[in-house]
C-alpha cells in the first residue's frame, strides 16, 4: 500500500515537472562573436610601458601617451613613441573634472599592445567583408585600439550615410582625434557626433568609405574630455535606429548581423556587425 502510494506521489511530482519545463518560454541567446587572435596579430604584440601625463594650464588640458620599452625599440628602432592631444576647456570646468591649474597627474601601466608599420598592414586569418579594429598613428607607427569596426552600410557612399544622422541634429565638423583602417591603404576617418565637443561625453562614430563600395563605422559613447570609448553596443543600437524609422522605407537594417570576431569584454561589444542596407 505505501508502496503504491509512494508511486502515486512520484508521479504527480513528474507530471508537475514536465509541465513546468513546458510553462517556461525560451529565451534566445544574444549573437556573440568571440575575438580570433590570428598569428599576424600575435607576431606584432609588444609588451611595452604605457604612461599617461595629464597637465591642464591657461585653459588648455594636455594629455601626452607614451609607450616605451625594449621590445618596442627592437622593433621599430625608437625608445619611445609619444603622442599628445589637446583640448580647451575653462579653469571651472577642469576643476570639476578634476584637473588644478599647473598640476601634472602621470598614470602608468605595463600591458601589450598591437604596433605595426605603414608598409606592415594587418593580415587575416579569414577574409572579413569589413575591417576588424582601427587604428591611432603615432609618427610614423600605426596603433591597433580596443575599438571595433560594428556597423556596415552595403553599396553606398558616405554622404548618403551622413545625411541621416545629420536630419537628427549631429554635427559633422568635429573635435576628434583622427584614425584609421586598412582598405588597400591606410584611410583616415570622417566622424560624425551629436555635439561637436562632447566635453561631458556624446555620441560618436567614424566613418570610412570602403575601395568595394561599402561604408563602415566605429561606433561608441564617448566620455567626458579627454575621450575614451566607453560604449560600444549601445552606440551600435542607438545610431542603427536612425535607419529604421517608420518613414525609412528603402533603409534595411540587420542588427548583429556579420561576424566580425572582435569582441570586447569592458566596455562590452559582442563581435558582431550591423549590416545596413538600401534598397
Amino acid at each position: 500500500m505505501e508502496s503504491k502510494i509512494g508511486m502515486q506521489i512520484f508521479s504527480v511530482l513528474l507530471a508537475l515537472l514536465l509541465v513546468s519545463l513546458i510553462a517556461v518560454p525560451a529565451v534566445s541567446a544574444e549573437k556573440t562573436s568571440p575575438r580570433m587572435v590570428d598569428e599576424w596579430e600575435k607576431e606584432h604584440t609588444i609588451p611595452v610601458e604605457h604612461t599617461t601625463e595629464y597637465y591642464f594650464e591657461k585653459g588648455q588640458l594636455r594629455v601626452r601617451d607614451i609607450y616605451s620599452g625594449p621590445d618596442l625599440t627592437a622593433r621599430f628602432n625608437k625608445d619611445q613613441l609619444e603622442k599628445t592631444c589637446s583640448y580647451q576647456m575653462e579653469a571651472e570646468t577642469a576643476e570639476k573634472m578634476g584637473y588644478a591649474e599647473g598640476q601634472r597627474y602621470t598614470i602608468t601601466e605595463n600591458t601589450s599592445e598591437v604596433f605595426t608599420s605603414e608598409n606592415d598592414p594587418p593580415v587575416t586569418l579569414r577574409t572579413y567583408d569589413y575591417p576588424q579594429w582601427i587604428y591611432e598613428k603615432i609618427e610614423d607607427t600605426y596603433h591597433q585600439l580596443d575599438e571595433p569596426v560594428n556597423i556596415a552600410w552595403e553599396n553606398n557612399n558616405l554622404n548618403t550615410v551622413k545625411s541621416e544622422m545629420l536630419d537628427e541634429g549631429w554635427w559633422d565638423v568635429i573635435a576628434e582625434d583622427v584614425y584609421y583602417i586598412y582598405d588597400n591603404e591606410w584611410k583616415a576617418d570622417d566622424g560624425v557626433a551629436n555635439d561637436p565637443v562632447r566635453l561631458f561625453g556624446g555620441w560618436h562614430i567614424r566613418l570610412w568609405q570602403m575601395a568595394d563600395g561599402d561604408v563602415v563605422g566605429a561606433a561608441h559613447h564617448d566620455s567626458a574630455v579627454p575621450h575614451h570609448a566607453d560604449g560600444f553596443e549601445n552606440a551600435e543600437e542607438y545610431i542603427a535606429a536612425f535607419y529604421d524609422q517608420p518613414d525609412d522605407d528603402m533603409w534595411h537594417v540587420f542588427e548583429d548581423y556579420y561576424a566580425l570576431n572582435n569582441y570586447v569584454a569592458d566596455p562590452y561589444n559582442n563581435g558582431m556587425c550591423t549590416s545596413i542596407y538600401y534598397w
